[in-house]
């Protein structure tokens, strides 16, 4: 499989992916993105810009130009993150149901305009969560640009990028996808088929282990299988991982069989027989960082009066329009918690707040049904949530919901929409255990998010000079070109230069100065890995 050149793109309106000889309308081939893409940015270094959207000129011909390359990519990729930021469908062929597909990098085989070349893989894998939805932004905006970028300077010859989006496989529908590897305007498309559901679980953990198999298990790589050079992968983290990959997720998420659950540090190690692993933290004021666990159903439920802390077990609904939804739960012993004032209280739960059932209406509401400590009784519980009527009966509409569920302090949720007057949609079903109850200290609840704890499992799995910790996500992209710079033997004084010609002001380039100081600093991983050529 070529991944670059040519006029062939990828279909991927099936879960085998194959090619259609097609422009795809009027884009530009690769080819020709390829060379307008270095025309930008060759202008953009000499206009002294930091941005592809503020790309300007003294001259109004080249700056005519340049907007002709750059608006086709900027409109694209909007456009691709405004749909997925809205949409919810969940398309077939990121579900992996008939087994993981291979993920090829492939040499350019060359053209009737460009000669064969070596093509280095990388791969972003991105955090697809609340918590990290600016930084997702910048990736999504700018991968073109860092493709462009790369081979405009000289950092690479040729490269070609795979994006992985990575969330929580405890709770969310879709924890992985993957796209194929490319180098140009079919990076577009692959993003395009990206949903991002932006939940997680609450746990200080992120399924990222499941992106390591997949990678490890099925990518494919010409670098590394012809020339012995590895790939890069660079992962976009905030949180832990989980210990062990779970043969149930791997099957049911990826297709890959597993005889049994599989050490992480083991699937790590996997990875890095191929891929140079560079986990980025993402650091932000702990505040901050709090506030971004601590979710609007929190804010809302307080506001309302409702119990939040110090339960056995609460379920929560939230969704942003004056139209009546209803929480249901089955207990254990078949009684009925929902809306009727008669309703409101059994088996010790109680529905401590409605919302929108009467004559007060508010555009942000939250339900709430909960069991205080020691209450909840052992059995079988169902919550469902049901459609009980439009406001504006006139226009019936889909309505987007988030509900939350805490059993013992673990954390699920769950994103959905709902149309269509009396239906329901299953929330939560589980068993519970009062006498199986585990300690849980409320004071550790964030400790699972905290710097040191994140970093620390990471170095027990990746050397800790590959280990970059930055400060303002907006310089991702500056950092992972300074991280191919480093590797293909530019030094960072250099690089710092090439910052500067793209209009990077100093506080800028010192922060990723900052970023690269473990790296640059390690003899260890110039000794043992050399430049770029012989990795």
């Amino acid at each position: 499989m070529s991944n670059s050149g040519g006029d062939y793109t990828r279909d991927y309106s099936g879960d085998n992916d194959h090619y259609t000889n097609s422009r795809r309308g009027n884009r530009p081939s690769a080819t020709e993105m390829s060379r307008g893409l270095e025309d930008y940015f060759r202008a953009q270094a000499r206009a002294g810009m930091d941005d592809a959207d503020g790309a300007e000129s003294n001259s109004k011909s080249e700056k005519r130009r340049i907007a002709d390359l750059v608006n086709p990519l900027k409109t694209v990729i909007t456009g691709s993150l405004q749909y997925n930021q809205k949409k919810r469908s969940i398309p077939g062929t990121m579900k992996f149901k008939d087994g993981a597909r291979w993920y090829e990098s492939c040499d350019f085989a060359g053209d009737e305009e460009n000669p064969p070349a070596d093509v280095l893989s990388i791969v972003f894998m991105i955090d697809g969560t609340d918590s990290r939805q600016y930084d997702r932004n910048i990736i999504f905006k700018k991968i073109v640009m860092f493709c462009g970028e790369a081979k405009a300077q000289g950092y690479v010859g040729r490269i070609s990028v795979s994006l992985c989006l990575v969330g929580d496989a405890t709770c969310d529908e879709i924890p992985i996808q993957a796209g194929h590897f490319e180098s140009d305007e079919r990076l577009d498309e692959i993003l395009a088929k990206f949903v991002v559901e932006g939940g997680g679980g609450g746990t200080g953990q992120e399924s990222y282990e499941l992106a390591a198999l997949l990678y490890a298990m099925k990518s494919k790589l010409d670098c590394y299988d012809k020339r012995g050079q590895k790939g890069i992968f660079i992962m976009l983290v905030d949180e832990g991982f989980y210990p062990k990959v779970s043969k149930e997720q791997a099957e049911k998420y990826l297709g890959i069989h597993l005889a049994k659950d599989m050490d992480s540090a083991e699937v790590w190690q996997m990875l890095q027989e191929k891929y140079h692993v560079f986990p980025v933290y993402l650091e932000t004021e702990w505040e901050e960082h709090k506030a971004g666990i601590d979710k609007e159903i929190e804010k809302r439920l307080r506001a309302a009066g409702g119990m939040f802390e110090n339960v056995d077990i609460r379920c929560s609904l939230m969704w942003n329009s004056f139209d009546d939804l209803d929480l249901h739960c089955i207990c254990p012993d078949g009684s009925h918690i929902y809306y009727p004032r008669n309703a409101r209280r059994y088996c010790g739960g109680e529905l401590d707040v409605d919302a929108n059932g009467l004559d007060e209406k508010s555009k942000k509401p939250v339900e709430n049904i909960r069991w205080p400590k020691g209450e909840a009784m052992k059995g079988h519980y169902r919550f469902f949530v049901n459609l009980y009527n439009y406001y504006n009966e006139s226009s019936p509409k889909q309505i987007h919901f988030k509900a939350e569920c805490d059993v013992n302090g673990k954390i699920e949720t769950f994103d959905g929409d709902i149309s269509g007057v009396g239906r329901d949609i299953p929330l939560f079903e589980f068993d519970y255990d009062p006498d199986k109850r585990p300690t849980i200290n409320p004071a550790k609840k964030y400790d699972g998010y905290k710097k040191e704890t994140v970093l620390n499992q990471f170095a027990s799995v990746v050397p800790r000079s590959q280990i970059l910790t930055l400060r303002d996500p907006a310089r991702i992209i500056d950092l992972a070109l300074a991280i191919l710079a480093e590797l293909g033997g530019v030094s960072q004084d250099e690089y710092d230069e090439h910052m500067a010609a793209r209009g990077q002001e100093d506080y800028k380039r010192q922060e990723v100065r900052a970023a690269m100081e473990p790296l640059v600093n390690s003899r260890k991983v110039v000794e043992q890995e050399g430049d770029l050529a012989n990795l």
